[in-house]
């Protein structure tokens, strides 16, 4: 059975949301060869594995992607819907919003959101 999304409207400030319930979310692995090719180069895809957002995790929706701040502090970048790889295909989709289990999530402020460092390399 499919569980019920709520639309989540991207803002600038980002939003915020504490995890209730587990459930699947695909966080990103590196990246690998694919089967494509553009002229002579061979291009790379996204790997993504499917892990389950546990719940006291922090799910941090901003302008710069979804990231998943686990109870230890690690940070992940994520999907929330399972991403498929389509190099040549244009792609119209809800970029404004973000789509998430419905009961499984709470918004939080951004007072009491957990307060990560990122340093960038």
């Amino acid at each position: 059975m499919e569980t019920k999304k709520i639309k989540v409207a991207r803002v600038n400030g980002g939003r915020y949301f504490k995890v209730l319930a587990a459930f699947p979310i695909w966080v990103d692995a590196g990246s690998a060869p694919s089967n494509a090719s553009y002229g002579n180069a061979r291009l790379l895809r996204t790997v993504y594995k499917e892990k389950q957002a546990r719940p006291g995790d922090q799910i941090n929706i901003l302008p710069g992607g979804d990231f998943l701040v686990s109870e230890s502090g690690y940070v992940f970048k994520i999907k929330l819907e399972k991403p498929e790889f389509a190099p040549f295909e244009r792609r119209y989709g809800d970029f404004n919003n973000a789509y998430l289990p419905a009961r499984m999530v709470v918004e939080i402020s951004r007072s009491y959101r957990r307060h990560v460092d990122v340093y960038p390399l």
